[in-house]
């Protein structure tokens, strides 16, 4: 779904949970690989979580900030959410620089690469899925019900 339209009201905010679960679906995934290091390594999810971990993060912050955080600076006084959605967009540029990093270690720890162990990888995965979760919950907690309240849910 492309996001340069403004999103009609009545799904939006379907949307933005849709995008939320996935992100923490990403999660769980995440934080499965990282368990099973370094005594098993599924080699074709970390192909796939290399694959899809940067596409998914960014694809859910560009929802976020075109569609969702344009709708609460729309509805809202500019300086009751402005420094909240400030950090949001801070967080999103560090989430993506984090999966990116992610994204890179996961190829090379397949590929067999001498310079990613796997207890490296393992603590690279937690604190990414870590960080993650703490500001979906943030969203999940405090923006959900915002768009929500705008759209009449």
């Amino acid at each position: 779904m492309t996001h340069d339209q403004p999103i009609p009201a009545a799904t939006l905010a379907a949307e933005y949970h849709k995008q939320l679960a996935r992100q923490t679906e990403l999660c769980n995934r995440l934080e499965a690989v990282a368990d099973s290091l370094p005594d098993s390594c599924n080699v074709q999810e970390c192909l796939y979580l290399a694959q899809s971990f940067t596409p998914i993060v960014k694809q859910a912050h560009r929802f976020e900030e075109d569609q969702v955080f344009a709708l609460l600076r729309a509805q809202a006084p500019p300086t009751d959410l402005a420094s909240t959605l400030e950090r949001l967009a801070r967080e999103h540029m560090e989430d993506e620089e984090v999966a990116d990093e992610v994204t890179l270690a996961l190829r090379d720890y397949v590929a067999g690469h001498k310079n990613v162990k796997a207890e490296t990888l393992a603590w690279m995965l937690h604190a990414s899925f870590e960080a993650m979760r703490r500001h979906l919950a943030f969203e999940r907690d405090y923006m959900l019900p915002l768009v929500e309240k705008h759209h009449g849910h």
